[in-house]
């Protein structure tokens, strides 16, 4: 397992098994879990620093994120305890699915957030490293009402932590 920090605060975790791998992230924050859980669920306020999304959020639904211009990723979701989590499969055009797990945990008078990201491609670690590292500081920003980080100047800073 690999754990390293960068300009932006601590980089996730990265564990390689064989031609798979893992990414964990944690981040604390003074928010209760219904407002934090609000923020990664409700489709307007996901869309403010993740992506656009919409579909059914319903398990066994599929929640269709919109990437790129032409790039969807759909999300399949397995189970969900609302407000404290769900786990979903990630059907990414082209790639092995993976498996995404999030959780929204009540420490103290705020909460934690644990977004694990399971079964990557081992060789794409430092796509989705950097990637999933940049939404949880989106996420961040938009709850502390800070500027999100440049996605141009985060990336490339980002990407060799996670070879």
């Amino acid at each position: 397992m690999t754990t390293t920090t960068g300009p932006w605060g601590p980089i996730g975790s990265l564990t390689r098994q064989g031609e798979r791998a893992t990414l964990e992230y944690r981040r604390s924050y003074p928010f209760d879990v219904p407002e934090v859980w609000d923020a990664i669920t409700d489709f307007d306020r996901l869309a403010r620093w993740f992506e656009r999304a919409e579909g059914d959020r319903a398990v066994g639904g599929t929640v269709h994120i919109y990437m790129e211009p032409e790039l969807t990723v759909d999300l399949v979701i397995d189970s969900c305890d609302a407000p404290n989590g769900f786990t979903a499969q990630w059907h990414h055009p082209g790639q092995d699915v993976s498996h995404l797990a999030l959780r929204v945990a009540a420490v103290g008078t705020g909460s934690e957030v644990s977004l694990v990201h399971r079964g990557i491609d081992a060789a794409r670690s430092d796509e989705y490293g950097p990637g999933w590292h940049h939404y949880v500081e989106c996420l961040t920003a938009h709850l502390t009402g800070n500027e999100p980080p440049k996605w141009s100047e985060f990336w490339p800073a980002l990407r060799p932590s996670y070879r």
